[in-house]
């Protein structure tokens, strides 16, 4: 699944080889989207509001309680029942009822960007546009910042099904998992 800005959705399934527009995707300056595990459902941002597809695309709806806002980077759970969304040049919300109610996660006015997260959201992981990465491993209580600059890469990859949860891997097959870097991911277990 991939957005096009000022332009359409897209979706391959084909691994990438082809790609076709979904159904009602309206031409428009769509950001980051996220897609539950059997993508039949879709978040996606536009830098007014967030939009949401229940049915693989055949429909689109906003998530009126977002609000308007220059919305940027999205992820979700696998169900996209819970949500965490970046307002560039302003806070990272999060909603846990599929977009009924949206609350100030992490409310530090930076210009953030792509933001990832693991299964169960304890880590974060948000691009921010001429800074370092910041990482969260307390459920986006705190951030700290890592060494790559987020003008290098735009925004997060993938998520991979491995022993790690989505975003992050192990070196050496250990309990320890490490955020992947930006716009990578691994397809294999503890990879």
């Amino acid at each position: 699944i991939s957005t096009a800005k000022n332009d359409y959705i897209y979706m391959s399934t084909n691994g990438g080889v082809s790609w076709n527009q979904l159904t009602n995707s309206t031409k428009q300056a769509w950001g980051h989207i996220t897609a539950s595990g059997d993508f039949t459902k879709f978040a996606v941002t536009t830098n007014t509001f967030i939009y949401q597809s229940i049915n693989s695309g055949i429909t689109w709806t906003t998530f009126k309680s977002a609000g308007s806002k220059s919305w940027i980077g999205i992820s979700s759970s696998t169900d996209i029942s819970i949500l965490v969304a970046t307002v560039s040049q302003g806070a990272i919300y999060i909603t846990k009822n599929s977009g009924i109610k949206w609350d100030i996660l992490y409310n530090t006015n930076k210009k953030w960007s792509g933001i990832t997260n693991n299964l169960d959201f304890t880590k974060i992981a948000v691009a921010v546009d001429g800074e370092p990465i910041h990482f969260s491993d307390n459920s986006g209580k705190s951030f700290i910042t890592k060494g790559i600059q987020q003008d290098i890469v735009s925004s997060f990859g993938a998520k991979s099904s491995s022993l790690c949860p989505p975003g992050t891997f192990s070196e050496s097959r250990s309990n320890k998992c490490s955020f992947c870097l930006p716009g990578t991911y691994s397809s294999r277990n503890s990879s």
